[in-house]
């Protein structure tokens, strides 16, 4: 019989020290308990996917579909589903009416958000709380490297590190840029070198090198040419939303270990260049 150790460290790749923390309690939940869980990370790391893995995994021996899923804006309680899973839970518009049930012990609640601070606390503390490390290269490379091979590609280790060091270094952009690989593998061929790779991302793909976007490009100049920017400056400077700055752009300039973010502001860091 599988444990969940064993069947996340199968289907769910990178996060280990994660899957550390929470395999017991999977366990425990399969033998009958329940818990409330969060699951904290920036948009695209796999929040859902760890939560409908985990459910999955309990699932294929019950076979029984015991789970609903809704995000937080679209909640609706259904007393027969023991695993309640709500996505952007922090969209919740009344989450104490969710506290009786979290408090029941008839539910298993898995709650994923991107936000850090919108969270009630009341909510928090009913939670154990998982938060998501950034994914390392060569964890982003194996994901690149398993959707490509569903396709019947099969790309050198060199090549999938190329893939992954020019892409948003989340799981879900990554993916996303294998899919459009795909298609243009499909109609240019499978490329033969690192170069004839980096065209086809480059040329077709629109991405610039490294990953960058226009929006983090003219974030990172705007510091170089102030030195230090409030969010609210640079929201209004660059005409950006401050939530996209947040959830979109400085995740992955941290990520690039370019800037920090300080008490007085957004500074870029001692060691900066976008080489």
């Amino acid at each position: 019989m599988w444990q969940a150790r064993s069947y996340l460290e199968t289907y769910f790749i990178g996060q280990e020290e994660l899957v550390n923390s929470i395999h017991y309690l999977i366990d425990d939940i399969d033998a009958g308990n329940n818990y409330n869980f969060i699951f904290r990370a920036p948009s695209g790391y796999g929040k859902t996917y760890l939560a409908a893995r985990i459910v999955h995994f309990i699932h294929f021996k019950t076979f029984t579909r015991s789970y609903i899923s809704f995000t937080g804006d679209k909640w609706r309680y259904y007393p027969d589903k023991r695993f309640q899973l709500i996505d952007e839970v922090h969209l919740l518009k009344d989450p104490e009416r969710i506290y009786p049930l979290m408090d029941s012990g008839n539910h298993t609640f898995m709650l994923m958000s991107n936000e850090y601070s919108e969270l009630a606390e009341p909510l928090v503390n009913r939670c154990f709380i998982f938060n998501f490390g950034p994914y390392r290269t060569e964890d982003l490379a194996k994901i690149a490297g398993k959707f490509l091979e569903k396709h019947n590609i099969v790309l050198s280790g060199e090549m999938l590190e190329i893939l992954v060091n020019n892409s948003r270094l989340m799981p879900r952009e990554v993916i996303n840029l294998c899919k459009r690989l795909v298609v243009i593998f499909r109609q240019n061929g499978k490329p033969n070198s690192v170069e004839e790779l980096e065209n086809y991302m480059f040329q077709f793909c629109g991405i610039r090198r490294g990953g960058f976007s226009a929006s983090d490009e003219a974030y990172l100049n705007f510091l170089q040419e102030n030195g230090r920017a409030s969010l609210i400056t640079l929201a209004n400077v660059l005409q950006i939303p401050r939530q996209t700055i947040q959830n979109e752009i400085e995740p992955f300039l941290l990520r690039k270990n370019l800037i920090q973010i300080t008490s007085r502001g957004r500074i870029l860091n001692d060691n900066f260049s976008r080489d």
